[in-house]
């Protein structure tokens, strides 16, 4: 996982909050040129797009933020709407816990009175 933002509301105002998670992907091939055995060809960044998120969690977001796995679970019906629920759970390859090395204010961008 490199990246995931979260808005308010999307196109429709009843569908937020959205939530964006921008994930590299790669096809793994056997090369014995290659110290590990292994080569990584075909990079690419793949955005999923979660509508109407509820019970959000990120547990040890880090540098790294490998998924082993992806699971997506029937979870019911949404409980702000009659629409089917759906729970997403992106498994860590491995975990740890880090220490920030600071905080820098990036940008800051005025916003007109919603």
């Amino acid at each position: 996982m490199v990246g995931a933002r979260l808005e308010r509301q999307g196109l429709d105002p009843d569908e937020g909050p959205i939530l964006y998670v921008d994930v590299h992907v790669f096809e793994g091939y056997r090369n014995d040129e290659t110290p590990s055995g292994v080569s990584w060809k075909n990079h690419t960044i793949v955005t999923f797009r979660f509508a109407g998120v509820v019970n959000l969690s990120f547990n040890d977001f880090n540098n790294q933020n490998a998924i082993m796995d992806l699971l997506i679970e029937s979870a019911g019906k949404h409980p702000n709407s009659n629409m089917p629920a759906y729970r997403v759970t992106f498994q860590p390859a491995c975990n740890g816990r880090r220490k920030t090395h600071g905080v820098n204010l990036q940008q800051s961008l005025e916003r007109s009175k919603i």
